[in-house]
């Protein structure tokens, strides 16, 4: 028993020596010197260069390629599309419409140029069949053809303006351009078309009502003419004892609308000369300036500004760059709103000088025509 106990003594040190040395390894395994890493970088430093200087290569000649045999090349234009509450262009203090509601227009227009009709339409074009975009497809597969200009083929409208873009995108800049040009064109005829339809249906249906008030008109005049040739009366219709010669009633009424129209023209050329009298700071121009939308959201931001100032001046001094800068701010909105109003007042004279020249001229016209039949009815 003596003799076993050192034996086994040795197998426990050669136990903890054997755990020691493992314990080494892996240490040494897990942590790497800075030194055995340029070691490392150094052995397959030829494999690092080489390999970033063929990716270099693959990819610069990859782009050279596809620009030479596959350029792609993205034309644009834009539409103004008008918001539906923007239908005078020459009145004053109109409020635009909703942009929510101005968006959805536009979108529903924008929806109008993808759709497969409109753009069926368009490949039917001659320009659009000599493109080498057209060639490469079959002539007869147009599912392919409409598939292909719906992807390459962009309509989006704007959200914070009236504006309408439409982007295409093919291997020639030229042909880009073209086929923008041309969906513009076949869009913009399409609106017109539709437009001048129903003016066209309206107006067929105002000249309808105009033939037959105009049969009536005849028919009750030839029966009048047949009741005074067989009564011998040519005042049916007054009192007793009242009967005038239709020729001397109607002189009198000539007469009196000459009067009134000579009036007219009076009070008119009365009125031409106060407009164009009126300066900008009168009540009535300053009232329909007031009334403009630009002018309001200056005025407004000049209020913003002047709150800011007085909110400003009771923390920091008169002198601070801060105050400088509002205060620099509030005389250039002042001088917007002076313009504005310049602006707007002599829009408001010349239109209004313009009614007035052109009232004029149609009262002057009507007195030159009342006057010659006033005097074929008295030969």
């Amino acid at each position: 028993m003596a003799q076993k106990r050192p034996s086994h003594n040795q197998a426990a040190s050669a136990g903890v020596r054997g755990e020691g040395a493992f314990g080494s390894v892996a240490s040494s395994a897990i942590g790497i010197t800075p030194k055995q890493i340029v070691d490392i970088l150094r052995r397959h430093v030829f494999l690092i260069i080489s390999l970033t200087v063929l990716g270099a290569g693959l990819g610069t000649g990859a782009f050279f390629l596809l620009s030479r045999y596959a350029p792609k090349f993205t034309s644009f234009t834009y539409i103004e599309v008008l918001s539906p509450g923007r239908t005078d262009p020459t009145s004053f203090g109109t409020l635009p419409a909703n942009k929510d509601i101005g968006y959805q227009f536009r979108v529903s227009k924008a929806a109008l140029i993808k759709q497969e009709g409109m753009l069926r339409e368009l490949i039917q074009k001659d320009k659009i069949r000599q493109t080498n975009w057209f060639r490469s497809f079959k002539e007869a597969d147009i599912a392919k053809i409409i598939k292909n200009l719906k992807k390459k083929l962009s309509v989006s409208p704007e959200r914070n303006s009236d504006f309408i873009r439409i982007a295409m995108t093919c291997g020639n800049a030229e042909e880009a351009a073209l086929i923008v040009n041309e969906m513009v064109r076949l869009f913009l005829d399409s609106q017109r078309l539709t437009a001048q339809a129903g003016v066209g249906d309206k107006l067929k249906l105002l000249t309808s009502q105009r033939d037959t008030l105009t049969d009536e008109l005849r028919r009750t005049t030839d029966f009048l003419g047949d009741i005074r040739e067989t009564s011998g009366m040519t005042q049916l219709e007054g009192q007793a004892g009242d009967f005038r010669h239709t020729i001397t009633q109607r002189l009198a009424r000539l007469e009196i609308e000459k009067v009134l129209i000579e009036a007219d023209i009076e009070q008119l050329a009365a009125t031409l000369a106060t407009i164009e009298q009126r300066q900008s700071s009168d009540d009535t121009v300053q009232r329909t300036t007031e009334e403009d939308y630009i002018i309001r959201t200056l005025q407004q931001r000049l209020s913003i500004y002047e709150s800011e100032l007085a909110r400003q001046q009771t923390k920091l001094g008169d002198k601070h760059r801060v105050i400088r800068e509002t205060k620099e701010a509030m005389s250039k909105t002042a001088e917007e709103i002076n313009k504005r109003n310049v602006f707007k007042s002599q829009q408001i004279r010349a239109s209004n000088v313009a009614n007035a020249q052109d009232q004029l001229v149609i009262l002057k016209a009507r007195q030159i025509k009342l006057e010659e039949e006033k005097n074929k009815t008295e030969v």
